[in-house]
């Protein structure tokens, strides 16, 4: 079985053009990562937030640096470390192909009142992808040796922050 991990990205600051989460497989790693489910959750939790619609792109890459390291989490802590996998928030990204693009209010949500930013809280809502469980002959997103997956706030707002997750395996 392939060792499962998370990548959590919490409170991430809108900006235009932002790579917002990445998972990169390097070159030299002799991996394969295949990314099963990704998350995106509105995480305004201050009153009288005023966004817009954000246009989240999810990208295969085809590489990834500098920008702030996240340190991914093993789902078994007898794992295999991941060695040269990286993953990140605004990294500097080569992106290639455009796998999905998802729209999200970057407002707070407030009680009872029905509206998009209220609906996006519903867990099945927040799946910007999920090829796991629903569907096991459609593969996950594989990335081979020097590929990866960018998530990429592809508007120029710079309202608010949202929460990120990119749950994979490595082989």
């Amino acid at each position: 079985m392939a060792s499962t991990y998370i990548v959590k990205a919490v409170a991430v600051a809108f900006a235009g053009s932002k790579y917002m989460i990445d998972v990169f497989n390097p070159a030299a790693s002799g991996k394969i990562v295949k990314i099963y489910r990704i998350w995106v959750e509105n995480n305004q939790v201050g009153p009288a937030v005023t966004g817009v619609t954000a246009n989240l792109k999810l990208f295969r890459t085809t590489a990834a640096s500098a920008g702030y390291t996240i340190v991914p989490v093993s789902y078994d802590s007898a794992n295999v470390a991941l060695g040269t996998i990286t993953a990140g928030i605004g990294r500097t990204i080569t992106a290639s192909s455009l796998f999905r693009n998802y729209f999200i209010s970057n407002d707070e949500p407030t009680i009872l009142t029905g509206t998009n930013d209220e609906w996006q809280q519903f867990k099945h809502i927040t799946e910007l992808w999920n090829s796991g469980t629903r569907n096991t002959a459609i593969d996950p997103i594989v990335c081979q040796a020097g590929q990866g997956v960018a998530i990429q706030n592809s508007v120029a707002t710079t309202v608010g922050n949202i929460d990120l997750f990119i749950e994979f395996t490595v082989q």
